[in-house]
């Protein structure tokens, strides 16, 4: 796997006011290149470099917050990201075969967040909730099939997941040298 990319980000803080905005933009090139003959995949199916696959992916990254009081901030933060597969999920048999899957695409994942959080003087407490959608991931394996008998190579693409959850976060200053802190999630 080989990458290059460029990254740009812009932050902007003011007394009450946090913006900030980050881009990513890369070209990927994925590629099997093999060392020996595997007698079952003879010639270029085992042997020397595999078909080049090429990916744009990209990043796209927004933040704002407000902080109401010394003491109350409100964040939201919204994100967009392109990636390419992993390299095992783009081959049958990653360790001994060039072939590779049909028509890959980027894996999409869209996430948003909130948070809120509050200081006082001995309690910092901090609440975030979160949902993240990825769709169009791929996944490579292999199989016995007891029917026929023999071992079959899959892949599979299209996969999407769904993950949401809240955090919450406290600490506790008990004394000037002395704290507390506890975090829990579903």
């Amino acid at each position: 796997r080989r990458e290059i990319g460029l990254r740009a980000h812009i932050e902007h803080h003011s007394d009450r006011l946090r913006l900030e905005c980050a881009a990513t933009w890369s070209a990927t090139d994925v590629f099997r290149t093999g060392h020996y003959e595997k007698q079952l995949f003879p010639g270029s199916r085992s042997y020397g470099s595999s078909e080049r696959m090429r990916f744009m992916p990209y990043a796209l990254h927004l933040l704002a917050g407000w902080s109401f009081s010394p003491r109350h901030y409100l964040g939201f933060a919204l994100s967009q990201c392109a990636a390419a597969p992993d390299p095992e999920a783009l081959f049958y048999q990653p360790l001994y075969n060039n072939m590779t899957a049909e028509s890959p695409v980027v894996e999409l994942t869209r996430t948003a967040e909130i948070v809120y959080r509050t200081t006082g003087p001995r309690i910092t407490m901090q609440a975030t909730a979160y949902i993240r959608l990825k769709t169009d991931a791929m996944r490579s394996g292999r199989h016995y099939d007891d029917l026929s008998g023999f071992y079959c190579d899959r892949i599979v693409s299209g996969i999407g997941t769904r993950a949401y959850g809240i955090e919450a976060a406290a600490e506790w200053r008990i004394a000037s040298r002395w704290s507390l802190q506890g975090a829990a999630s579903a």
